[in-house]
């Protein structure tokens, strides 16, 4: 187990949450895991490594978290989904 922020995770129990899902899916159904907010407060970091290797890609909310994600996690090359409001800017 391990402790993200003020929370204990399991790990082992993460990983097989995310194999469950995928292998529920069609096998030509990609898999987006939504990391937006900071995982929800779990640390993007330490749930992107540990589920990275399961998911197809992932999503946030806001450009700021696209690049957050980029910088943070650039061992990781998944495709990125925006999931909110981009300004045309």
């Amino acid at each position: 187990m391990d402790s993200f922020n003020n929370y204990i995770v399991d790990s082992k129990q993460l990983i097989t949450n995310v194999v469950n899902i995928k292998n529920s899916l069609d096998a030509n159904t990609r898999l987006c895991a939504v990391v937006k907010a900071d995982a929800y407060g779990l640390g993007l970091e330490k749930v992107c490594d540990i589920i990275a290797p399961y998911v197809d890609y992932f999503a946030v909310a806001c450009v700021k978290e696209a690049k957050e994600i980029r910088k943070q996690l650039r061992k990781i090359e998944k495709e990125l989904a925006l999931i909110g409001y981009v300004e045309s800017e």
